[in-house]
This record gives structure tokens, sequence and C-alpha cells, in this order.
């Protein structure tokens, strides 16, 4: 027998990333599960944000920001990522993970410690409620 349920996030499976991002000297990163390839010709993330987020706010200043996929070891530092605010907080310094850049780009943080690394150009984004969608062209 089936049964009616309410529909939560805990329904679907959302594994998460780091997001990292820098808008002039202000490095922030943070834990995000609302992710997901949109196109692969181009390659393209749509990545779905609270309208508050910090983070959010240095994106769309810089229109780049870097998806760095963690180890399963790295839960606790993930949950942190996403329940403090790099308003306050220095959360490559507090986590441990550095920062380090590709050639290619120069002024996005890539996480050295995450075993992948998908830098993004946003190319549009999306008002939806209390969230904002960017896409991101790898």
């Amino acid at each position: 027998m089936k049964k009616s349920l309410e529909l939560t996030k805990a329904i679907f499976p959302m594994p998460a990333v780091l997001v990292s991002c820098q808008q002039e000297d202000k490095l922030d990163i943070i834990a995000i599960s609302w992710i997901s390839m949109i196109s692969l010709n181009p390659s393209t993330l749509m990545v779905s944000f609270l309208k508050t987020r910090f983070s959010l706010s240095l994106i769309q200043k810089s229109g780049k920001f870097a998806v760095n996929v963690p180890t399963t070891t790295d839960v606790k530092l993930l949950n942190y990522c996403g329940t403090v605010t790099g308003t306050d907080h220095d959360k490559f310094k507090e986590t441990g993970y550095t920062p380090f850049y590709s050639k290619s780009d120069l002024t996005t943080p890539l996480i050295k410690e995450c075993p992948m690394n998908v830098l993004c150009k946003t190319v549009r984004s999306i008002e939806y409620e209390d969230r904002i969608i960017l896409f991101g062209l790898v």
C-alpha cells in the first residue's frame, strides 16, 4: 500500500558540493546540495542559492565560481561550510582547506583537498521565490 508523504528534501538524494568564490581579496566556501548538470553542449551547471547567502553576493560581483566535490571523509567540514556565514568567518582558514588557482583563472579559488574541481562562469541567473539560480558555463 502506498502512502502519501509531504514533499521534503529528504525524499530526494542530493549529494553536496563545496562552491568556492572570490571577489577582490574576500574568499568564501558554501556547501550546496541544490546543483545539477543542465547541458553537456555547452557544459553548464545549475546551482541554487538562498538570496541571503554571502557567497552569492561574491559570485554576483565576480561572475565566477568553482564547484568542488569533497571526499566522504569531509562531512564535518561540509556541514561547517553550510552553517556559518562567510561574512563573519574565513572558512578556508577555519576548515584548513587550501585555495589554489588554475592557470586559466587566477581569481577563482579551487579547493586543493577536493578530488574534483570545476570552474564556472555565470552566464544566466533566475530569481525564484527566496532563491537565485545561477547557470554556470564550465
